[in-house]
């Protein structure tokens, strides 16, 4: 596994340098994936996955359509998460 970080200040182009860089890579042949790192909660209060967390759910997985997603309670150290993610083949 190869691993490009890319940082800078608010509103310097990271996000459209990170979409050129992925689309490259991608066209290439390469399995990409992504860390959005972010100082914002991303679990919505009042919606399903919140209230889950809420009551004592220690991971909550949201699964449909074409996108899944882990919420866990606690920061999960990076190659943790990416050998985790990384270990599922996808069938696309």
């Amino acid at each position: 596994m190869k691993i490009v970080s890319v940082a800078g200040t608010k509103n310097t182009g990271k996000t459209a340098l990170v979409t050129i860089l992925v689309s490259e890579l991608v066209r290439r042949g390469f399995r990409v994936g992504t860390v959005k790192h972010t100082h914002v909660k991303l679990d919505l209060e009042e919606k399903d996955t919140w209230k889950h967390r809420e009551v004592g759910a220690q991971l909550v997985v949201g699964a449909g359509g074409e996108e899944t997603f882990f919420i866990t309670n606690e920061s999960t150290d990076l190659e943790i998460a990416t050998t985790t993610v990384s270990s599922h083949k996808s069938t696309r």
